[in-house]
């Protein structure tokens, strides 16, 4: 509810955290505010669109600081204002911005295997 009252809003950034490794990408919605692959927007994973490392470090550090390991964060921006503004936070989340269930799967799948890896994380029978 909150993007229809930000000016301009044509797009969001989503950076989705699984374990320690951080991915993002641009979801685009030139007319309206519902940004989700479900309501119709596209999901731009064109490199070039990337966001800036800054971006990701404002939701790692929210991560380091909060213990989120898996969570997918809606970032806006407005104009005038110099950092993102946090919208909301998803504990599930589509696949379709990582390429799909097979690829959130694998990446799912070695974010575990490394948290698994560390000392006073095996699974004890």
């Amino acid at each position: 509810m909150v993007q229809e009252y930000i000016a301009g809003l044509d797009r969001d950034l989503r950076v989705m955290v699984i374990g320690n490794q951080v991915y993002s990408y641009w979801r685009v919605q030139p007319e309206g505010f519902l940004h989700n692959i479900s309501r119709g927007q596209e999901s731009t994973r064109n490199h070039c669109l990337i966001c800036r490392e800054g971006e990701r470090e404002e939701v790692r550090k929210l991560c380091r600081e909060t213990g989120l390991n898996l969570a997918a964060f809606d970032l806006i921006f407005s104009k005038g204002i110099n950092s993102p503004l946090f919208l909301e936070v998803n504990y599930t989340f589509g696949w379709a911005g990582l390429g799909g269930m097979e690829d959130y799967e694998s990446l799912l799948n070695q974010a575990i295997e490394k948290w698994l890896a560390l000392p006073g994380n095996q699974i004890r029978g």
